[in-house]
C-alpha cells in the first residue's frame, strides 16, 4: 500500500480547476497519444480474436475455430504476461498519468474534460492492477473493497489535485457529478469480467459520447452480463448499483437495458420487471484465457498486439515492428 503511494506521489501531480459551468470552446488540447498507444496494445478483443483466429487457420489445417463460451465474448488484457515480459508498458503509463498535470482542465469544453477524467481514472485503474498482478479472484474484489489490514485501492489517495490527494473514487464522483448521465457508467473500467469492459481507443473530447455508446451496447448484450431465469429472476450487474444515481432507481436501469439491449435480449427483458431486479458481480478478472478453443492466446498476442502482423510466429522477423514505433517493446532480460 504504502509503496503504491509513495509512486503515484514522486510520479503524479495533477490540476483539478472547477469544472468549467458552459460549453466553452478548448484553449488547449490534451494529448491522449500515450494511452492510446497503451490501448491499442494490450486490450484484446472479442473480434481481435476472431480476426487472428481466421489468419491462422488460413495457414494452418491444425487450429480450429475458436469457440467463445458464454462470458468469454469480453475485452482481454494479459496482465500476467505483460508483467512478466514487458515493463516498458508501465513505463509508458506511468509517464502518461504524469503528464496529465500539465492539463488545466477547467479550459477543456466540457467533453474534452470529461474524455480526460475517464481516462486518467482507467489508467489509474490498469496500473493498480498491473502493479498488484499476479491478482487471485478474491484479490480483486480485496482491492476494490479493502481488507481488515488493507484500505481499498479505490479509496487510496493517487494523484494531487486543488490542494488535495484524489483516489480513483474521488474521480468517478467528479465525473457522477459533472455528467448525470447513465452513458458515463460504460467508461468505468473495473478490471473484472463483470464491469464494462476497457476499450482499444482513447476517450477523446470528440469520440467520447460514441465511445460510451459503442462500449456500452457491446457490455449489455455481451452473454454473461444480464441473466434472466424464473429462480433468480433479473440479474444484473452490480455496477448499476454502484451509479444507480445516474439513473433514478430500478425502473429507470430497466428502461436504459431495454433500450440498447439487442433483439434476443431484448424479448425477454420486455417480460421482466424491476421488481426482480437483484445485482450480482464477477469479480474474476479480465486476464487472458490460457486457451479458446485451441488457440494459444498468449502466443496470439505476443505475435499480433506487440510484434506486427506476423503471420509465422516462428519468423525470425517477428517482433522487429513494435506498436511502440522507436519505444521498441521487447521481454526483459532473464
Amino acid at each position: 500500500m504504502k509503496k503504491v503511494l509513495v509512486l503515484f506521489c514522486c510520479f503524479f501531480a495533477l490540476s483539478l480547476p472547477a469544472l468549467a459551468e458552459e460549453d466553452v470552446a478548448a484553449v488547449q488540447s490534451v494529448d491522449h497519444s500515450d494511452w492510446a498507444l497503451i490501448l491499442g496494445t494490450v486490450v484484446l478483443e472479442r473480434q481481435t480474436i476472431l480476426e487472428i483466429a481466421d489468419t491462422q487457420t488460413s495457414n494452418s489445417r491444425t487450429l480450429r475455430e475458436p469457440r467463445l463460451k458464454k462470458g468469454m465474448d469480453i475485452n482481454y488484457v494479459p496482465y500476467k504476461l505483460i508483467k512478466q515480459e514487458f515493463e516498458q508498458i508501465l513505463f509508458v503509463l506511468e509517464i502518461y498519468v504524469q503528464k496529465m498535470w500539465e492539463v488545466e482542465v477547467s479550459k477543456l469544453n466540457r467533453d474534452a474534460q470529461l474524455a480526460y477524467w475517464l481516462n486518467l481514472r482507467n489508467a489509474l485503474v490498469l496500473h493498480t492492477i498491473f502493479f498488484h498482478t499476479p491478482i487471485e479472484e478474491n484479490n480483486l474484489k480485496d482491492l476494490y473493497y479493502g481488507t481488515n489490514t488493507k484500505a481499498s485501492e479505490w479509496t487510496t489517495k493517487k494523484v494531487w489535485g486543488e490542494w488535495q490527494f484524489l483516489s480513483i473514487r474521488d474521480i468517478e464522483e467528479i465525473i457522477s457529478s459533472g455528467w448525470p448521465d447513465p452513458m458515463v457508467l460504460y467508461g468505468l473500467f473495473y478490471g473484472a469480467k463483470g464491469g464494462p469492459f476497457l476499450m482499444n481507443q482513447a476517450f477523446t473530447g470528440e469520440n467520447v459520447y460514441a465511445l460510451l455508446e459503442q462500449n456500452g451496447r457491446q457490455f449489455i448484450n455481451a452473454s454473461n452480463t444480464i441473466n434472466i431465469s424464473r429462480k433468480k429472476g433479473l440479474e444484473v450487474p452490480l455496477v448499476y448499483e454502484w451509479h444507480s444515481d445516474l439513473f433514478g432507481g430500478a425502473e429507470a436501469i430497466l428502461r436504459h437495458l431495454r433500450e440498447y439491449a439487442g433483439k434476443k435480449l431484448g424479448k425477454k427483458l420486455a417480460r421482466a420487471s424491476a421488481s426482480q431486479i437483484t445485482y450480482t458481480f464477477d469479480w474474476e478478472l479480465n486476464d487472458i484465457p490460457t486457451r479458446i478453443g485451441g488457440f494459444n492466446l498468449g502466443q496470439m498476442y505476443l505475435a499480433f498486439n506487440l510484434k506486427g502482423t506476423c503471420n509465422n510466429l516462428d519468423s525470425p522477423n517477428c517482433g522487429q515492428n513494435s506498436l511502440f514505433g522507436n519505444r521498441l517493446i521487447q521481454p526483459r532480460a532473464r
